[in-house]
């Protein structure tokens, strides 16, 4: 006999234990980090002040996942069924920059990342450091 044979019976119990807590627990997960995850929670409300209005932008990224198992231990009537599920999630939210809104006129105004320059001149240093080498090798 088949183990699907043999927990034929328990199956729809199995079943719905762990595709039923599953979903309804990342759809709730999913909807919470959603409800934070947005400029206000960065920045706050847009400002306005003197005829100019001032809107938050952010960057926001967010993720989730969850899952679940069953195992079936014994077989027949004394067969016990052990099921779970789980899941998690996480939220990464940055200041992009800002929308002025000034006398019918739009303006955006970006934050510069130093981190961003940085790599850009350790790489262009390595590119040139390489190039000299390869240079070097040629002439000799």
């Amino acid at each position: 006999m088949t183990p699907e044979e043999e927990y034929s019976d328990l199956m729809p119990d199995i079943d719905s234990a762990v595709n039923g807590l599953g979903p309804s627990f990342v759809h709730r997960l999913l909807e919470h980090m959603g409800g934070v995850a947005n400029a206000e929670a960065v920045f706050g409300r847009a400002v306005e002040h003197e005829g100019v209005k001032v809107i938050p932008v952010a960057k926001v990224m967010w993720g989730a996942g969850g899952g679940g198992g069953a195992d079936v231990k014994g077989s027949g009537d004394s067969a016990k069924t052990d099921a779970g599920s789980g899941g998690g999630g996480g939220v990464h939210a940055s200041p992009v920059g800002y929308i002025e809104l000034s006398h019918g006129h739009a303006r955006f105004v970006r934050f510069r990342d130093p981190m961003q320059f940085a790599v850009a001149s350790l790489a262009c240093a390595v590119s040139a450091w390489v190039v000299l080498r390869a240079l070097r090798g040629i002439f000799r």
